[in-house]
């Protein structure tokens, strides 16, 4: 009776992981790349570019007593309308020209967004910002915003003449931005990979009290970034996965990373009491 009841325990789990692998499966592009409803309108100060099959749309807020640049790969559940005045914030803040972009289906972008493809559309952007506007590749900071921190990493561990890069909120491996363990038999955004290539200053900023991307992914990131030329991991004490820009040592790492230029190899822990809204 006990060997049948278990054998059944064991099936039952069995099928639900099966159940859960197959939705994973079938169901993971549209989790990784909920487009919202677009915020902005195609002609609003709106570059568009081509990456291959695709057309991305591209912002820049220059700075014109700037000589840093800041390439910004935004989240997944917002567009360039929707970052807009943080985009100015940064570039007024961080004394830098700003360049963001929508991945296809976002905003004014057209195509199909896809994981593989990240990298395709990093490209683009940069080439555009290098060729086009002409950015100093040596001023050029990668900044990527959870699942822009995996273009991000991807751009930083292949630019190795870069100024810099930070990831906030990032991605470790995809399927653990809910769950400590990966229990999926194959590669979801496996960032740590192109983080264990960076070779040039990198700041990670991460909410220790993060529910959408858990903080165990920062800590993954900055035990893999040995390559790294400095490294900081700014710990936000009591802090989620969205309105980090609100909270006062955001900018402060920010500000000392691109601005002042302050990259010693540290770890940072900031209680929560420093984390008021700005």
């Amino acid at each position: 009776m006990i060997k049948k009841l278990v054998s059944w325990l064991v099936f039952l789990v069995l099928a639900l992981y099966g159940i859960v692998l197959a939705l994973v499966y079938f169901f993971t592009p549209q989790l990784m790349f909920p487009a919202p409803k677009p915020s902005y309108c195609a002609g609003e100060l709106v570059k568009k570019i081509n990456a291959g099959s695709d057309i991305i749309a591209v912002r820049v807020n220059k700075n014109s007593s700037a000589d840093n640049w800041i390439i910004y790969s935004h989240g997944n559940g917002e567009d360039l309308g929707q970052i807009d005045l943080l985009m100015q914030e940064y570039a007024a803040r961080l004394n830098a020209n700003v360049v963001s972009y929508d991945y296809p289906g976002y905003g004014a972008s057209m195509g199909h967004a896809s994981e593989d493809r990240l990298g395709e559309y990093a490209d683009a952007v940069y080439d555009y910002t290098v060729k086009e506007l002409g950015a100093d590749p040596k001023r050029i900071y990668f900044v990527g915003y959870s699942l822009g921190s995996v273009p991000a990493a991807y751009l930083a561990a292949k630019h190795l003449d870069a100024r810099g890069a930070v990831l906030i909120g990032g991605i470790a491996e995809g399927a653990k931005t809910y769950l400590p363990v990966n229990v999926i038999p194959w590669k979801i955004l496996p960032n740590v990979e192109n983080v264990q290539k960076i070779q040039i200053p990198l700041l990670i900023i991460h909410g220790t009290a993060d529910g959408v991307v858990n903080y165990s992914n920062a800590v993954q990131n900055y035990k893999a970034a040995k390559a790294a030329s400095t490294l900081r991991l700014a710990a936000l004490s009591g802090m989620g996965h969205y309105g980090l820009f609100r909270c006062a040592p955001y900018w402060r790492e920010l500000e000392e990373f691109i601005k002042n230029e302050k990259r010693e190899s540290v770890e940072l822990k900031y209680d929560q009491n420093s984390c008021i809204a700005l």
